[in-house]
């Protein structure tokens, strides 16, 4: 239709690595050192930031230029901001299906998680099958060319007055140990497409210290950049930090791969009305009535308590129950499924432990 091109321009940005100094004051990044930390960088790596010399030419991955409301707000590295790239209600479907989801806010360490405090927010991660994370991840796909299979799981994060998310790198660095672990499945985090879910008056924005830039908050606004290079080096310049929001503040953030990544998700979006959806499913909040498995329990519990009962149960891959009844602190009526085949249906959801994925 006329709404997404057929055919897109693409862009290929080409730059130099510019002259380094030694990271300082990394907290939160993934797979990045950060202060006391064992890891270090090699020593080749380490004199070519000092004397910021490089032989290699770095490529940014390409975005569909054509697409709505796409424009570049700053050159080198790029950023580009897309306006009203999420619609009010998909903002507002997902903070509904995250709320019950968030914890405190974790960094993801190659070997596990754990939470910091470079980050206060709270977060989740919701399955791509999750509404409204279909129609979200086909627009990604439109803006970047990238299939779904290069898309890590999307997060969502709610933070409020003073919370924060210290600097950090969104990408590694390939040369410690902790960057090629990671890189291992899935390579490089070559872009980040963050979405805002709500306006946010005062403060709340995501401040580039080494280019002296900031993005203010606008719902349904994205900022597209690039973490990593195609080539899988970290782009040191892209070191950014989320400012504390007077008030709440809700984002969702996307981050592509530079190849495949096997976390068991389609390629290819399902339309809501088509979708059954069979086990075995990510852990989340799924929309609809779970048809099958034998009901192992069956009780009137707050959400909260039904996550911890049903990771209790042995058998147990997750539970059903009334959309209309569901906030985090108020009892409904729960069934406990052994297992689970949900169907899509207004006025039901189904919850994953996401036990055997």
């Amino acid at each position: 239709g006329a709404m997404f091109p057929r055919r897109p321009a693409w862009s290929m940005v080409r730059l130099t690595l510019p002259t380094r100094g030694p990271l300082q004051k990394l907290f939160g990044g993934v797979g990045v050192s950060s202060p006391g930390s064992s890891s270090k960088r090699s020593s080749a790596t380490e004199a070519q930031m000092v004397q910021g010399k490089t032989e290699s030419m770095h490529v940014y991955m390409p975005l569909n230029l054509s697409y709505p409301g796409l424009r570049k707000v700053h050159e080198q590295p790029p950023i580009y901001i897309c306006d009203n790239f999420l619609t009010d209600h998909e903002c507002a479907a997902l903070i509904e299906v995250a709320g019950p989801l968030l914890q405190r806010s974790k960094t993801h360490a190659v070997a596990g998680s754990e939470a910091t405090k470079g980050r206060t927010s709270l977060t989740c991660h919701l399955s791509k099958k999750v509404s409204p994370c279909p129609m979200m991840l086909e627009k990604i796909h439109l803006l970047t060319n990238k299939p779904f299979g290069h898309m890590e799981l999307p997060q969502v994060a709610r933070y409020t007055d003073g919370q924060r998310y210290v600097e950090h790198f969104d990408g590694v660095d390939p040369h410690t140990d902790a960057g090629r672990a990671f890189c291992a499945s899935g390579g490089q985090r070559i872009a980040t497409v963050l979405m805002y879910l709500n306006d946010v008056e005062v403060g709340g924005g995501t401040f580039f210290r080494r280019l002296n830039f900031e993005v203010r908050p606008k719902k349904g606004c994205a900022v597209i950049f690039f973490p990593g290079f195609m080539d899988g080096e970290l782009d040191f310049d892209v070191l950014h930090a989320g400012l504390p929001p007077v008030g709440p503040k809700w984002v969702s953030q996307v981050w592509i791969r530079q190849s495949f990544r096997e976390d068991g998700q389609p390629s290819v979006p399902v339309p809501l009305e088509e979708q059954t959806l069979e086990g075995p499913l990510h852990e989340g909040i799924y929309v609809g009535y779970c048809l099958a498995g034998d009901d192992l329990h069956e009780a009137i519990m707050t959400f909260a308590e039904a996550k911890a009962f049903a990771a209790t149960l042995p058998h147990c891959d997750g539970f059903t129950f009334k959309h209309e009844q569901r906030t985090p602190d108020e009892p409904c009526r729960v069934w406990f499924k052994s297992r689970l085949r949900v169907l899509y249906t207004e006025g039901w959801w189904t919850y994953s432990l996401g036990r055997k994925m």
